[in-house]
C-alpha cells in the first residue's frame, strides 16, 4: 500500500510540475492578450486555480520526501532518545491536524459541488474542481504524514528496545 500512495504522490509531483508550464503560458497568454487591448476572459483566474492545484498536488511528495521546512537548531542539541519522542510527537499532532482539515476541506468541496458554485464574471468558474484538487492533495498528504509518524513511532520502539538490552 505505501508503494502505491508514493506512486500516485511521484504521479502527481510530475503532474504538478507539467500544469505549472500550463499555468505559466496561462500567464503570458492574459499579459500579451491584454497588451493587445483583447484581454481573453478567465484566463487570469484559471491561472490562479491552477497554482492552487500546483500547490495541493505537490505537497503529499514533498512530506514524502520530508523536504518540508524545518527547525531544528535546538532539536539537534537534544539527546538522540527525546528527539526521536518529540518528532514522533510533532507527527502525531500533525497527523490529527490534517485529519480536521481533510474533513473540513472534503465538507466544503461537497457544499461547492452541490451548489454549483462559481466565480462570478463575464465567465463564471465553478470551483470545485479546484476544491477537489485541495481535498485530493491534502488527503494524500496526511496519508503520508500517518506513514511517516508510524516510521517515527518504529525508530522511537527500536531505541527504546536497543536501550533495554544495553
Amino acid at each position: 500500500m505505501k508503494k502505491i500512495i508514493f506512486l500516485i504522490n511521484k504521479v502527481l509531483a510530475e503532474f504538478s510540475g507539467w500544469l505549472l508550464m500550463v499555468m505559466i503560458f496561462l500567464l503570458i497568454l492574459d499579459f500579451v492578450s491584454r497588451g493587445f487591448y483583447r484581454p481573453i476572459q478567465g484566463v487570469g483566474e484559471l491561472a490562479v486555480f491552477a497554482l492552487v492545484v500546483v500547490v495541493y498536488s505537490g505537497v503529499p511528495h514533498c512530506e514524502q520526501t520530508r523536504g518540508h521546512i524545518r527547525v531544528e537548531a535546538i532539536l539537534k542539541r537534544l539527546p538522540k532518545k527525546i528527539r526521536k519522542v518529540i518528532n514522533f510527537i510533532v507527527y502525531l499532532i500533525s497527523f490529527l491536524f490534517l485529519n480536521i482539515l481533510v474533513f473540513s476541506v472534503g465538507r466544503s468541496f461537497v457544499q461547492s459541488y452541490q451548489s454549483r458554485e462559481a466565480i462570478a464574471g463575464t465567465m463564471p468558474i465553478v470551483i470545485w474542481p479546484v476544491r477537489l484538487a485541495i481535498f485530493i492533495g491534502l488527503f494524500l498528504y496526511c496519508i503520508v504524514v500517518l506513514i511517516n509518524t508510524i516510521d517515527e513511532f518504529k525508530k522511537l520502539i527500536d531505541t527504546s528496545a536497543s536501550n533495554i538490552h544495553q
